[in-house]
């Protein structure tokens, strides 16, 4: 896939490559393209953990494409389909601590932070 984030972002977001090669080891991992109109603009992965709640795992919008509102509104979309289509109330990711936009963008969409051990969370409730 030719989808790019900026290098700044590359110290936070693993490669779409690692998450296709987990998703091929680990089956509950599903990798899929968000597109705009016909175009790829976007990866998600996501899977169900142990408890049932969502994981969303990755989630990027090429970097020749951000700031111009896809970001926003395929979180809003993705959020809306997997939560109605698994009939789950929590929606969780993992972020790093220095990841300021991102933890904004989901912040905005109700995500709150909680620390587990060395990992910090955020589940959107």
């Amino acid at each position: 896939m030719e989808l790019r984030i900026t290098e700044e972002q590359e110290k936070y977001v693993s490669s779409i490559e690692h998450t296709i090669a987990q998703a091929y080891v680990d089956k509950s991992i599903i990798p899929f393209v968000i597109k705009a109109e016909e175009e790829v603009i976007g990866f998600i992965a996501y899977a169900l953990d142990e408890e049932g709640d969502l994981n969303l795992l990755r989630f990027m919008i090429d970097s020749k494409l951000q700031k111009r509102g896809y970001g926003k509104q395929s979180l809003k979309l993705i959020i809306e389909k997997l939560t109605q289509s698994f009939s789950n109330e929590k929606v969780w990711l993992s972020i790093h601590p220095n990841n300021d936009i991102s933890k904004h963008l989901y912040e905005r969409f109700g995500f709150q932070k909680e620390e587990l051990g060395l990992k910090r969370m955020m589940k959107f409730l």
